[in-house]
């Protein structure tokens, strides 16, 4: 079998917890989708035992805010009063910034986020520290990345609170905190948010905890790209459970399906992969569409 830890892979235990440059939003039960401009929306929390921000984790998150932008530069791309950011009949925010092109240019994007998350869009924030992060724009930047996540986290956006914690707990932009990250990933995860679930699974997996990474794994309601090809890779390897090549297969092509979100371009190169050898034509279907997504281990097979 091929080897697969590569890529989207190798960042997802580095750092990001996925990329989801969402076309649509669903609700979660507790959550609301995000909107831009960012609203915060009133969801009914009748069926979900979601439990409000912990006040030390809150005070924690703006500390390291106000330690990357100070007072006056976060307060700008901070629109939302204090008395909304501490109300907890407001729903935490999960998800990333809408996307209404097909296109796939991320200087488009980046230009895009970047307005919208100077207004405060805590959902463009977020998506634009990720497109910080990978360097789809240029050069990777971790502190800039970290500096938009921060300012997400502030306020609720659970998807920047599992980064941010990331961040932390490398020293990725930002000084290094391993408790305060590994709680934030660990709070994340609780409320089962795939960015959440994917980098508390991924400290399972360098663990050599298999089997609690594929648990996690198949915990998440709504999963992101990133967490199905994942999911994929598990079933593909034997990860936390017996081989099963269909439901792998299936993963990778479900993840495909959210294009163009962070590890759908992996899951088409992993589809890619699996058919060359028996199904070149199929193989070539998945190998384009790994291209288009900017996949660059598609250069070699040119």
């Amino acid at each position: 079998m091929f080897e697969m830890k590569h890529s989207a892979r190798q960042i997802h235990f580095a750092f990001v917890g996925g990329m989801a440059l969402l076309k649509s939003h669903v609700a979660i039960d507790g959550f609301a989708p995000c909107q831009s401009p960012m609203v915060l929306l009133p969801v009914s929390t009748s069926k979900t035992s979601f439990a409000a921000i912990p006040t030390h984790l809150e005070e924690a998150i703006n500390l390291v805010a106000l330690s990357l932008w100070g007072p006056q530069e976060l307060q700008k791309v901070l629109p939302v009063s204090e008395r909304q950011v501490k109300d907890k009949k407001n729903p935490v925010l999960t998800g990333e910034a809408h996307w209404d092109s097909n296109s796939l240019d991320y200087f488009q994007r980046r230009q895009v986020f970047e307005t919208r998350a100077l207004d405060g869009d805590s959902c463009a924030q977020h998506s634009l520290g990720l497109l910080l992060w990978n360097g789809y724009c240029g050069a990777p930047n971790e502190i800039e990345s970290a500096r938009w996540h921060a300012a997400a986290a502030v306020q609720h956006h659970l998807d920047a609170m599992a980064v941010l914690g990331g961040c932390l707990r490398t020293g990725a932009g930002v000084a290094p905190n391993v408790e305060l990250g590994l709680e934030l990933i660990a709070y994340t995860a609780q409320q089962r948010n795939p960015t959440g679930i994917n980098k508390q699974a991924a400290l399972e997996e360098a663990a050599d905890n298999y089997e609690k990474a594929f648990a996690l794994y198949q915990s998440c309601p709504h999963p992101n790209a990133l967490l199905l090809m994942n999911l994929g890779w598990s079933y593909m390897e034997r990860a936390g459970t017996s081989k099963d090549a269909l439901k792998g297969i299936d993963s990778w092509k479900d993840a495909v399906l959210l294009a163009p979100d962070e590890g759908s371009e992996e899951a088409a190169w992993f589809l890619y992969q699996h058919y060359r050898r028996d199904d070149p034509k199929e193989a070539q279907k998945w190998l384009s569409i790994a291209a288009s997504l900017g996949y660059t281990e598609t250069l070699q097979e040119k």
